[in-house]
């Protein structure tokens, strides 16, 4: 069995990277999450997982730099 779950982010935060689960803006202006982790092992797990396809897409995607040309 498989779950699907959009709009899980990865946030550039002070000291490191981490991944946000999808939320929505509440009526008190406070974010409140759609989706997450029940417990530290799994959020560990779920974090991880997401940040190796993240660093692996990352890596993928890059575009060597290209010199500048002047004409």
């Amino acid at each position: 069995q498989m779950l699907a779950v959009h709009d899980i982010k990865v946030v550039q935060g002070e000291n490191r990277l981490f991944v946000a689960m999808p939320s929505r803006i509440g009526s008190d202006k406070k974010y409140y999450d759609i989706a997450h982790p029940i417990d530290k092992e799994f959020r560990k797990e779920l974090s991880e997982e997401v940040l190796k396809m993240f660093e692996e897409e990352k890596d993928f995607c890059q575009v060597p730099e290209m010199e500048e040309e002047y004409v």
